[in-house]
């Protein structure tokens, strides 16, 4: 099993799951109401040095969710900060 499969399991195995919206081609949320809104902009050209992206990637994070002491994600920011 890949690294990837490996982070993918953990994310949809998740109990407490962010819902995550993209922008539709027409600029809007496909679910406004998702925990994350997430911007994706500009598609990267590989040149690292150039940022064409005119925003923030995450557009909106429900972090009364994301800070819930009940919920798995608190947990996880401290095993990362070890």
């Amino acid at each position: 099993m890949s690294e990837t499969n490996i982070y993918q399991q953990i994310w949809e195995s998740d109990e407490n799951q962010f819902s995550v919206s993209t922008r539709t081609s027409c600029g809007e949320w496909e679910e406004e109401t998702a925990d994350i809104l997430l911007d994706e902009q500009v598609k990267a050209s590989g040149q690292r040095e150039i940022d064409l992206a005119t925003g923030p990637l995450f557009y909106k994070v429900n972090e009364d969710k994301l800070f819930d002491e009940t919920r798995t994600y608190v947990s996880f920011i401290k095993l990362l900060d070890r």
